[in-house]
């Protein structure tokens, strides 16, 4: 997947600097955008076209359905899904089920929207064959320069023909939250999630026999479960220093979701921002597994997740997540959250007055 090709200028930076009136942690001597920015201004350090990937059907599958989408072949595209699939972009509304004409079409709509030659590059995978399962870190370029606002996660399932059954993606914010904002908006979403909380109480109350079985049912198989997986049981027990355990030290963390962008490295800071995210949270709150690849080879894991309060999915809080473990310890190395875009473009046909509008406007940011 991608990210196209443009180089930051220095007149760019100006303009994003404004835009996002960044502020700078008190544990970094740079800004916020400055540190989304450095991600962009250094891609070969980052960026691995692809991985040799013999008798890895899924991640081949998954492969080819990209290197089509960069040829512009669509038919090809098209044809890497099953007869009965669901296909979801989290930038769109809605969802494509069995509709391949619709889907070549979107397919299309994307790639017009990109300069000519950008291409969809694959930064790591993760493939579970035994599962069918098929997670993916993606970003486009051009000119072998990361795009703007063109990273992002996909989560594939794959049937025993060898089709793509489902696919989940989701693309990284494409308005960024300034640091000082967000600060605010957690202080006060803590306060409303206390009241929440309390008022939540009695249905935890009438839960408590099931969220028992629940608990017992994922301590009982806890010595089966992926880091990942154990990482994410902490944090839905609120017990962070654990959920920290299963990270290494050196880890790094970037975040995409309406409220928490950045980068986050070493486990101190990421300890800061656990309890800041948590706080901000009820307690019933938790993040839930909808489906995961877990790829032995090499450590590596596709997740994805919702979030839920007392037992109800919270509309806009879905998204997926791409982690890398070091094979030997399993600690978590590196994760890259992203959130479904708070907003979502409505389902328009190729040719129609927005989307010639979103062709144009896409084309001259990435153009400047």
């Amino acid at each position: 997947t991608s990210s196209l090709a443009f180089s930051p200028t220095s007149s760019i930076k100006s303009r994003l600097s404004s835009l996002f009136h960044s502020s700078k942690s008190p544990t970094s001597s740079r800004t916020h955008v400055e540190d989304y920015i450095a991600d962009y201004d250094s891609p070969s350090e980052k960026t691995t076209t692809k991985t040799a990937n013999t008798g890895r059907n899924g991640a081949n599958l998954v492969e080819n359905f990209y290197n089509s989408l960069n040829q512009r072949d669509f038919t090809f595209a098209t044809n890497c899904f099953s007869d009965n699939f669901t296909y979801e972009d989290s930038v769109y509304m809605g969802v494509i089920t069995n509709q391949k004409e619709e889907l070549q079409s979107r397919f299309l709509n994307g790639v017009s929207r990109l300069p000519p030659k950008a291409k969809i590059i694959i930064e790591d995978i993760a493939c579970d064959d035994e599962n069918g399962k098929v997670g993916v870190k993606w970003h486009v370029e051009k000119d072998s320069k990361i795009l703007l606002f063109t990273r992002g996660c996909s989560f594939y399932t794959i049937d025993e023909e060898g089709k793509i059954v489902d696919a989940f993606k989701a693309s990284e914010m494409l308005i960024k939250t300034d640091k000082r904002f967000a600060d605010a908006l957690v202080s006060n979403a803590s306060k409303f999630s206390g009241a929440t909380d309390s008022f939540v109480q009695k249905l935890q109350q009438q839960q408590q026999q099931t969220s028992f079985e629940e608990d017992e049912n994922g301590t009982s198989s806890s010595s089966t479960l992926s880091t990942i997986e154990q990482y994410y049981n902490a944090w839905n027990s609120r017990d962070m220093e654990l959920a920290l355990s299963y990270f290494d030290e050196d880890c790094t963390v970037q975040t995409e979701d309406p409220v928490f962008v950045g980068t986050i490295r070493g486990k101190d800071e990421l300890r800061a921002h656990l309890l800041q995210n948590a706080d901000s949270l009820p307690s019933s709150a938790k993040i839930m597994i909808d489906d995961i690849a877990v790829d032995r080879s090499n450590g590596n894991y596709g997740v994805r997740w919702h979030l839920e309060v007392n037992g109800y999915s919270l509309p806009g809080l879905r998204g997926c997540s791409f982690c890398t473990s070091d094979v030997e310890t399993s600690l978590l190395k590196c994760a890259f959250d992203v959130t479904e875009a708070p907003v979502k473009i409505p389902r328009v046909p190729k040719g129609s007055v927005f989307s010639t509008l979103m062709s144009v406007s896409s084309r001259a940011l990435w153009n400047r």
